[in-house]
């Protein structure tokens, strides 16, 4: 295995460089963990999915495909990871549970999954509003439009969060 001495960065372009190839040359080595593709432009990187070519998809439950997916991302995460920290070993000790970017996500989703649980509970109250009138009487012409606004808001974010099926 080579040793990291150095990164070039230059154009959006990442090249991992090493001192000693194994063929004894002075040139760019790659890490054998690392794909060459990761190594000019890590976010442009196509994941490989190695962990799903390894199983048979006619046998394989939805589990296993769903656990070999997983792998897959947080593999791809490694590399990209390890190539913007030029340190490969990331790639065998990464843990995405101490990884930012992807804590992050992570909680973005279930925010986005609440958000989705909740605008379904309040479907049929969200439609039903869209046909009543004011809600007290005595509004001004603005607080009656305002109002409809607010619930036309609230349909279009049940229409775009639910995609039309709630």
């Amino acid at each position: 295995a080579a040793n990291l001495s150095s990164i070039s960065e230059g154009r959006n372009e990442t090249t991992i460089m090493s001192n000693t190839s194994s063929s004894g040359d002075d040139g760019p080595v790659i890490s054998p963990a690392i794909p060459e593709s990761y190594a000019h432009d890590p976010f442009a990187a196509e994941p490989i999915l190695e962990h799903l070519r390894h199983l048979n998809a006619d046998t394989a439950s939805i589990q296993q495909l769903l656990h070999a997916a997983d792998a897959d991302v947080h593999l791809h995460s490694a590399r990209i990871r390890a190539v913007l920290d030029n340190d490969p070993a990331i790639v065998q000790t990464y843990d995405p549970t101490t990884d930012e970017a992807y804590l992050e996500r992570s909680e973005r989703r279930r925010q986005n999954e609440d958000e989705i649980r909740r605008l379904d509970e309040e479907c049929d109250a969200i439609l039903r509003l869209l046909d009543v009138g004011p809600s007290r009487t005595q509004m001004t012409q603005s607080e009656v439009l305002q109002e409809r606004l607010e619930r036309w808001g609230r349909a279009l974010e049940l229409y775009v969060w639910l995609g039309g099926g709630g």
